[in-house]
């Protein structure tokens, strides 16, 4: 394929060169009202639809034969995981013929979702571009579908009334001047590269894109490491170029590491990007946006048909206003452009329920309450007569049918539902503690979450909330992974945590994502419960705001030991890095036949300590029994001041040496676990999961 270096403009060239430099061009300092002018359209909008196609939606995760696992990022990134040499992977724009691309129906699909704005790929990782770029051969106006996706897709959304972004890869896995980092091709590792040539290219595709298709409302490079990020990518005359041409543009934060999370106008950062989760309580004072999939894979896949329910996507939607964030939810249409059909009815329902519910997610702030509410969540609206309005979203349908507002100062003027178009009023009475007691319907009146309006007289006010106890905090899970070795997994799993002698639980099917309840949003985890295989269970718990920059333990009972080599549970602790949370610095593994492996690293590199049952036994006094019932104690130690690692097994230290895991500075911000992987029936039962948080 042939690059063709064009001078686009003079600004250009001097914006690049000095961008190379780190000083860029003298930026005008940007006042908070005309911040706040130039966000505001998107933090009214909220929900936007992100779309991933490209060539790996052709190969659709698989390459001779050979898929590219783990499922989690497979299809886009199936390039690099399989080292396919990119003179190889070329073949597939051959197969790229878009005959069914309909950029009318995905903008109006997009719009009956509820959607407000929706950002397409220009050029992924792979380097293939779907825009009619002049500075490359590899495009989509090379293949049979000789198309300019981006101006046909572009200029749709806006005939919709919805705001048009664009994304667009700082990586490029086909680029000749692209270095070998994040690349793994073969072909290319001792060829030598001019990384100023790759800049000059990337920066003139970007000005291409922002000169050439119109208004351009939001800009999503992606994304920046350790080793590549800020200048590294010119990043100062990048922005400056962009803005030169599209001085209301909103730019994500991903020009730097998510580690920076300092606002820097000269790189962009007006809005941060966590992906595939919602933190914990968001980022207050800051925007931001959560990017999320409906299966488990951006791309299409072959093979990836776990399609999350439409309520999980409507919570996930909720949950992430609620903490004052946008939610962007991605699709993935099929190699010939169409969009799956399970996409459709999955945004037709969503759709549905933003038509009756959209006015608790538009133009919405967080929620004000500092404890949230044990029940679903609120989000809070200001009215232009200088009254307020708050929504609450039940998840759980109540006990009794009534639900408790915590302690408010405000005089409550009215109550209804918001899915009644009549707005009759809900009674409503005042407690001797300050709470709001709700009487509602007998029945649940949406499926996927009602909606409670309760208007104010006045701004929000919030009563007097109990001061946290001191001391170290304990979060217990009883039961979480209670699986039979029938292979018949219970159908509710009940999840109970107690933190500082409140209790509060929530049931949820296997598959389903879980919400939980709690009395204390301050120390709430976001957690996801899914099957990943035969009789295995995995579970996802976000304790960023409880474990950053502290000490912590997490402990389980081992319960059970089978026989079968394969199987095996594990605790990984996550540090923060970005869009790189598919990662695992430190996973602590019990395989099946008794033996203990220790993983540093990325997820799918080698063990680097490995413990047999009889090495254990020496190490215990005692024989490491295998294929019976007995009861150890595993703990996972996290030394925040040493930025170290430590396992135990019944209070004896594992001898990790130079292998316990040293994260270089990176604080542990998320806990990944794993029962009974890739088997056919149970073979490791935790139990007693217990998350202990130092001072």
């Amino acid at each position: 394929m042939k690059y063709k270096l064009q001078l686009l403009s003079i600004g250009l060239v001097l914006a690049t060169i000095m961008g190379f430099g780190g000083t860029g061009f003298a930026q005008e300092q940007e006042s908070p009202q005309a911040r706040d002018d130039r966000m505001a359209w998107w933090r009214e909008a909220r929900f936007g639809m992100f779309i991933h196609w490209g060539l790996f939606s052709v190969a659709g995760g698989v390459w001779d034969g050979q898929k590219a696992l783990p499922v989690v990022c497979s299809s886009c990134w199936l390039q690099m995981r399989l080292a396919v040499p990119a003179d190889e992977y070329t073949a597939l724009t051959q197969k790229f013929t878009g005959e069914h691309f309909d950029p009318t129906f995905i903008a109006r699909l997009a719009k009956d979702a509820g959607m407000k704005y929706v950002v397409p790929i220009a050029k992924h990782h792979e380097g293939f571009c779907l825009f009619d770029s002049k500075l490359t051969d590899y495009k989509i106006t090379n293949t049979p579908a000789k198309r300019d996706w981006i101006r046909e897709t572009l200029d749709a959304v806006r005939a919709e009334g919805l705001h048009a972004g664009i994304y667009y890869s700082l990586l490029d896995w086909h680029h000749p001047d692209y270095p070998a980092y994040m690349r793994n091709d073969p072909k290319v590792a001792a060829r030598p590269r001019q990384w100023d040539d790759y800049i000059r290219y990337m920066h003139e595709q970007v000005a291409e894109l922002m000169t050439r298709y119109g208004k351009i409302d939001v800009f999503w490079p992606d994304y920046s490491t350790k080793e590549m990020s800020g200048e590294k990518w010119g990043a100062t005359g990048l922005v400056a170029m962009i803005r030169r041409h599209q001085p209301q543009i909103i730019i994500n934060n991903r020009l730097a590491r998510q580690s920076e999370t300092s606002r820097n106008p000269a790189w962009g950062m007006d809005f941060k990007t966590p992906e595939q989760h919602i933190p914990p309580t968001g980022f207050p004072g800051q925007d931001w946006e959560t990017c999320e999939t409906l299966n488990h894979e951006w791309g299409y896949s072959h093979f990836d048909h776990d399609w999350k329910t439409p309520t999980e996507l409507i919570h996930q939607l909720i949950d992430t206003v609620s903490k004052g964030g946008n939610y962007l939810l991605n699709i993935g249409p099929k190699p010939d452009g169409s969009v799956p059909q399970s996409t459709i009815d999955t945004l037709h329902a969503i759709g549905g329920w933003m038509k009756v519910n959209g006015e608790s997610i538009y133009g919405t702030t967080a929620n004000p309450f500092p404890n949230g509410v044990p029940w679903g969540r609120c989000t809070c609206k200001h009215l232009s007569d200088g009254n307020a309005r708050l929504y609450f979203h039940i998840f759980q349908w109540p006990w009794q049918s009534r639900i408790r507002i915590p302690s408010l100062e405000n005089e409550v003027a009215a109550v209804w539902l918001l899915s009644d178009p009549s707005h009759p009023k809900l009674p409503f009475s005042r407690d001797p503690e300050g709470g709001t007691v709700v009487k509602l319907p007998t029945a649940e009146v949406n499926d996927y979450a009602t909606v409670v309006a309760v208007d104010l007289r006045g701004q929000v006010h919030i009563g007097k909330t109990a001061q946290a106890a001191s001391g170290p905090e304990k979060i217990v899970f009883r039961d979480t992974f209670d699986t039979p070795d029938t292979m018949k997994v219970n159908a509710d799993i009940d999840l109970i945590r107690q933190a500082r002698g409140k209790v509060a639980s929530a049931y949820v099917g296997v598959g389903k994502t879980l919400l939980v309840s709690t009395s204390r949003q301050n120390t709430i985890v976001a957690n996801s419960l899914k099957r990943v295989g035969p009789a295995a269970m995995e579970v996802e718990a976000d304790f960023a705001e409880q474990i950053a920059g502290k000490n912590f333990s997490l402990s389980a009972d081992i319960k059970y030991l089978g026989t079968n080599p394969k199987g095996w549970g594990s605790i990984s602790l996550l540090s923060d890095k970005g869009p790189e949370r598919d990662s695992s610095p430190m996973s602590i593994l019990l395989k099946g036949d008794g033996s203990v492996a220790v993983s540093s690293g990325r997820a799918g590199e080698p063990v680097t300590s490995l413990f047999s049952p009889a090495q254990l036994g020496k190490m215990l006094g005692r024989p490491f029994a295998v294929g019976a019932f007995h009861n150890y104690k595993y703990v996972v130690q996290w030394d925040e001041k040493k930025n170290l690692v430590s396992f135990f097994i019944d209070g004896v230290e594992l001898p990790l040496k130079d292998k316990t895991v040293n994260f270089g500075g990176a604080s542990v911000r998320h806990i990944h676990f794993i029962n009974a992987k890739d088997v056919a029936d149970t073979d490791i039962v935790f139990d007693n999961l217990t998350l202990t948080v130092g001072p």
